[in-house]
């Protein structure tokens, strides 16, 4: 079970911005406000085109050169944010890999770098987790997103993929939807940007049976599970 509790001024900071969600998220979403006491207005996308998974970009291993040329792209990092994770191409390389965390960067014809996407991997729990998306053109976002589930099942064999996504980009949302993952969590102002608290949506891919056994949870809790679980069919 993901908790969530406000403090001090969580509420009044949270973005006054409606939530921008794709409909396999509203009740998880209407659920966590509620229980919060905040404000339950989303605006909910029903016909919504995922980003393209098509791309001329190639996808390749990050270096520090491709390092610096990415820090010039705003959009995903300092404008409007698409992924959370603890993590930031700020921090520099040497801390990046320290934490076990790898980044695929998209090029184009001319080998410069237009976006990219980072993951931490935890190999004992055979877990992968989406830290950053970042991209000079947004038509690139679904090519990334799919970049990053082809690395992590195809060559890290992750039994789990997970990404914290903005509540505010529907278009993503959809993206992964389409690839396979499933609305797990709704954390309301969980991630401070800029001058506010943002909603996010942690979102999960299973290559496993779900299977969780029995549970022995309160009223509330086993409201949230029913939900998770009709998505995990």
């Amino acid at each position: 079970m993901v908790y969530a509790q406000l403090f001090g001024n969580g509420k009044r900071l949270r973005s006054e911005k409606p939530p921008e969600v794709i409909p396999e998220v509203v009740p998880l979403a209407r659920q966590a406000l509620s229980t919060l006491g905040l404000p339950d207005e989303l605006n909910i996308k029903a016909e919504c085109e995922p980003y393209p998974q098509e791309s001329l970009c190639t996808v390749q291993p990050m270096d520090r050169c491709s390092l610096a040329r990415l820090l010039r792209i705003e959009y995903g990092r300092l404008i409007e944010p698409l992924l959370f994770g603890g993590l930031s191409l700020d921090q520099g390389i040497s801390h990046i890999r320290r934490r076990n965390a790898v980044y695929l960067v998209a090029v184009d014809e001319n080998q410069h770098p237009m976006g990219a996407v980072g993951f931490q991997v935890d190999g004992p729990s055979q877990l992968v987790r989406g830290i950053e998306l970042i991209t000079a053109d947004e038509r690139l976002r679904g090519h990334l997103c799919n970049s990053l589930l082809r690395k992590a099942e195809d060559e890290l064999g992750a039994q789990v993929v997970e990404v914290n996504v903005s509540a505010y980009d529907a278009r993503l949302q959809r993206s992964f939807a389409n690839l396979g993952f499933r609305p797990a969590a709704y954390a309301p102002a969980m991630v401070f940007h800029g001058t506010h608290r943002l909603d996010v949506i942690k979102m999960l891919k299973l290559n496993v049976p779900y299977n969780p056994g029995a549970m022995t949870l309160t009223d509330s809790a086993q409201t949230v599970v029913s939900m998770v679980a009709n998505g995990f069919g």
